[in-house]
């Protein structure tokens, strides 16, 4: 099967070896710049059905005198919105397709002592800005004539009220955006991600607003089973965005191909149990609606996940006219692990200057490099792998210059797979870097 990414721009790289041309032969895939150079990637526009259903499901019950404080992304510049009015959450769902509705934020108090946080527009790069404190507010209507005061959008409890949990105010150092989580973990990875500066707590919530561990990204690859589809058995990017223990997760597959095939992105979805992830993948294959299981587990001594999946509609013969003919594999396996992960632990990636370099480990016949934008994907966008190659062994470096689309100062993962002749992982390393 041949999962790519958006059709790109630059031509095949000509096989140099017969194993290559065997395995599809090593093409250059990139993804069109489509998305803006910060924030979270693009979700679906809106629809009423799309109201409807978040209105039909029922906010999960909130204390005595709360009320939940929902939060959106912007998608068009990377900044974040918040509001504790139910009503202004659905005017948003319906009408600007530009915010991605991303659930409950923390609690708001409606009864009892509080403190109210006030919103500010900014009317230079649209974003947002929020404060509880009264004289921060009067600094900024004074001082900084950019700024909208939108008045008091939601309240918060007291510092010194029993079980307040710190909400945390970060901000972005590449758009002036600014990031308000009730989540230690979400802080600190956002933090580690190098275009966030933590500005300390921002204001207090009620301690239900704590929500579960964020999740976190590992890559890898997918590998059709050479013994099932000897003709043209295909490897490709995959990235799991994985809670911490127990909990819902998402990914993607990306089928490689050449550059006249359509867009093929297999979307996963399910959910982790211990050490075991169970779940559905669904996606268009060169105009074919593809689908299967996927599923696995967990390796405690390296960190990584592996498994299988099927292909529902088993295998299949696929032609695109003045293209290419392929055979899609009725299963195949996959494995990832978290970012900065070495297999085998002397296999390490670095980077210089605009270049990512390594040395395939012996037995390499053949590596596969992908970049994904890891903010992207940790959010479930199916859309964060920006690059995709398949290159012989002996090439050992990719220059970021190279690719286009990639945004100055923000965090990306390159990830490096290197098989054998026979199709068997040797290697597989990643690394975070900051464009």
């Amino acid at each position: 099967m041949r999962f790519s990414l958006q059709a790109g721009t630059t031509a095949p790289i000509a096989p140099s070896l017969n194993h290559l041309a065997r395995w599809r032969g090593p093409a250059l895939l990139l993804c069109l710049a489509i998305l803006s150079a910060c924030g979270p990637g693009p979700g679906s526009q809106p629809t009423g059905s799309v109201v409807d259903s978040i209105r039909e499901a029922a906010d999960p019950p909130s204390p005595a005198g709360t009320a939940p404080v929902y939060r959106f992304a912007k998608i068009s510049n990377g900044a974040y919105f918040y509001t504790g009015n139910a009503g202004e959450r659905d005017l948003i769902l319906a009408g600007f397709p530009d915010f991605r509705y991303e659930g409950i934020a923390f609690l708001q108090v409606i009864t009892g002592a509080s403190e109210p946080v006030y919103r500010f527009a900014n009317l230079s790069n649209g974003g947002y800005f929020y404060t509880a404190s009264a004289a921060e507010r009067d600094a900024t209507i004074r001082d900084y004539p950019n700024m909208r005061f939108e008045g008091s959008t939601f309240a918060v409890t007291q510092a010194q009220a029993s079980g307040a949990t710190p909400v945390y105010r970060l901000a972005n150092l590449a758009n002036g955006a600014y990031l308000y989580t009730a989540r230690a973990d979400e802080r600190d990875f956002a933090v580690g991600l190098g275009i966030w500066r933590a500005e300390g707590v921002g204001f207090y919530a009620p301690s239900e607003a704590v929500a579960p561990p964020a999740n976190r990204l590992q890559v890898g690859y997918y590998l059709e089973n050479p013994l099932t589809n000897p003709e043209d058995p295909t490897a490709g990017t995959a990235y799991l965005s994985l809670p911490a223990q127990n909990g819902a997760f998402a990914g993607a597959m990306y089928f490689t191909g050449e550059l006249c095939q359509r867009v093929n992105v297999g979307s996963v979805s399910g959910t982790r149990t211990g050490n075991s992830v169970v779940s559905n993948w669904s996606g268009p294959v060169d105009g074919t609606n593809q689908s299967g299981t996927f599923q696995g587990s967990l390796n405690p001594a390296t960190g990584a996940f592996s498994g299988t999946y099927t292909v529902a509609g088993g295998k299949q013969f696929v032609s695109v006219p003045n293209c290419i003919e392929y055979f899609i594999a009725p299963q195949g396996t996959w494995e990832v692990a978290p970012v900065g992960t070495a297999l085998p632990s002397g296999f390490v990636l670095s980077f210089a200057g605009t270049s990512v370099n390594w040395t395939a480990p012996p037995g390499s016949a053949f590596t596969m490099v992908s970049i994904v934008d890891e903010a992207f994907a940790v959010s479930g966008e199916q859309n964060a792998t920006r690059y995709q190659a398949t290159l012989p062994a002996v090439i050992g470096t990719v220059s970021l210059n190279s690719v286009p689309g990639l945004a100055a100062g923000r965090a990306y993962v390159v990830g490096v797979v290197t098989f054998s002749e026979a199709g068997q992982r040797i290697g597989m390393s990643s690394l975070r870097i900051t464009r």
